[in-house]
């Protein structure tokens, strides 16, 4: 596999583009089912490759099924314990205390946040930083 750098103002579907390849965009809403529905599609299409935002640790089903299928995934800004392959990720616990810390520093003292599902790395990872 070869790495890629995207440049700034170059998006994922334009690099495939160029690449040979088209981007197919499904939105899962953070729901298991779906994903799944989209995962057993994708194979049967067989597409080249998955680039993925997993639904939560359940999503460990649906990336054995890539694996069994011999499709390569990326995931992209979600972790699952156990699972060797490519990631991107942004450091979310890193992040969500210089956020805080900005807050803070402008006076804020009643700070709420509006999470997703704390079964998803990253809404565990800021949520985590915001307890501390």
């Amino acid at each position: 596999m070869q790495d890629t750098v995207l440049s700034e103002g170059l998006w994922a579907a334009d690099k495939a583009n160029q690449m040979g390849y088209q981007l197919i965009l499904c939105n899962t809403d953070e729901d298991y089912e779906i994903e799944s529905e989209y995962i057993d599609a994708l194979i049967s299409k067989r597409v080249d490759g998955v680039i993925i935002a997993p639904t939560g640790d359940q999503s460990m089903k649906n990336l054995k099924k890539l694996n069994k299928n011999r499709v390569p995934f990326t995931l992209i800004d979600r972790q699952i314990q156990d699972v060797s392959c490519n990631r991107v990720l942004g450091d979310n616990y890193e992040g969500t205390k210089k956020l805080l810390q900005h807050l803070i520093d402008f006076g804020h003292e009643r700070i709420a946040m509006v999470h997703g599902p704390l079964t998803i790395s990253t809404s565990k990872e800021r949520y985590q930083a915001l307890k501390r």
